[in-house]
């Protein structure tokens, strides 16, 4: 468990909420993820990140370069 004394709080400043939006987003994903290896698959998560990060963040991922 996150919040037993033994992890002396270092769980206590996650935002779980945030976690799990991102695995949701993530989970739409899902089935193209399968037939992914390396490198593909390492360009594909880089350019999905890339692209998340610009819509959260309000920059536009035209004016970017990944």
């Amino acid at each position: 468990r996150p919040d037993h004394p033994c992890h002396n709080d270092i769980y206590a400043s996650i935002n779980t909420q945030v976690a799990e939006q991102g695995f949701s987003y993530l989970s739409k994903f899902k089935n193209s993820f399968r037939g992914y290896s390396y490198p593909k698959s390492t360009i594909f998560f880089t350019v999905l990140f890339h692209l998340k990060n610009c819509t959260t963040t309000g920059i536009s991922s035209f004016e970017q370069a990944v």
